[in-house]
């Protein structure tokens, strides 16, 4: 994809040098629809390389060769795709691919056709290469889910010198009960957290009881607590 947008091609005073590019390509490519934001540079260009493909005693197939090995060792994948084509036109022959490849013809031709089940990583690398293409492999890591339990441990337990543990705070949770000494924590969580971190832990342990059993739980710790803030205001399961 560009990181800028592709030159004007419909301006008037472009159009002998775009008729022209078109005559000499075939087409204007996107290396020449950028080229066009310097009409001087575009024309520059066309005319270099236009005596390179097609004014030199090199043989069209030698010439495609070098051009695609020169894209492969500088990572343009790109002009390997777009001179594939060219090449073939040249005389370069499908056995010829699968001989440089290392392969033989009809693994190749299986390949072509989406036939071919499993090919061994050094085969697609060393194809892949003479194609002047490369795999990139990415470890896209997954984004992690918010811990709100843990989160909600830390705003129950800022203000107090103990604190409150995540196994006390689920098992409040799946009981209904208040652990020992933690009344202020869950009064200060309910209280004062905010209504998407207690929303965000009321959908966890949605996970492990009946959403029914889980609204009924925080009212009652809400009552044993002696919280202001009441469950229904701020509850959303589901």
């Amino acid at each position: 994809m560009a990181r800028i947008p592709y030159a004007d091609l419909t301006a008037a005073e472009t159009q002998p040098l775009v008729q022209r590019i078109v005559a000499e390509r075939g087409s204007v490519l996107h290396l020449y629809q950028m080229l066009m934001h310097s009409p001087p540079l575009a024309e520059g260009w066309l005319g270099f390389m236009t005596q390179v493909r097609q004014k030199l005693t090199l043989g069209g197939d030698l010439r495609e060769l070098v051009i695609m090995r020169i894209a492969h060792l500088n990572g343009a994948p790109y002009e390997a795709e777009q001179h594939a084509p060219i090449a073939l036109k040249e005389g370069l022959t499908q056995a010829q691919l699968a001989a440089s490849a290392g392969l033989s013809r009809e693994t190749l031709s299986l390949l072509e056709n989406g036939l071919m089940r499993e090919l061994g990583a050094r085969k697609v690398f060393n194809l892949l290469s003479k194609l002047g293409l490369e795999i990139e492999v990415r470890h896209e890591a997954r984004p992690r889910r918010p811990d709100f339990v843990r989160m909600a441990c830390t705003t129950a337990s800022v203000s107090f010198k103990s604190a409150l543990t995540e196994d006390e705070l689920i098992h409040a949770l799946v009981s209904g009960k208040v652990p020992a000494k933690r009344s202020v924590h869950l009064r200060t969580l309910l209280d004062e957290a905010p209504v998407s971190l207690l929303n965000g832990l009321a959908a966890e342990a949605a996970r492990w009881i009946s959403p029914g059993k889980l609204e009924n739980n925080l009212e009652r710790l809400a009552h044993e607590v002696e919280a202001s803030r009441k469950v229904g205001e701020w509850l959303r399961i589901g």
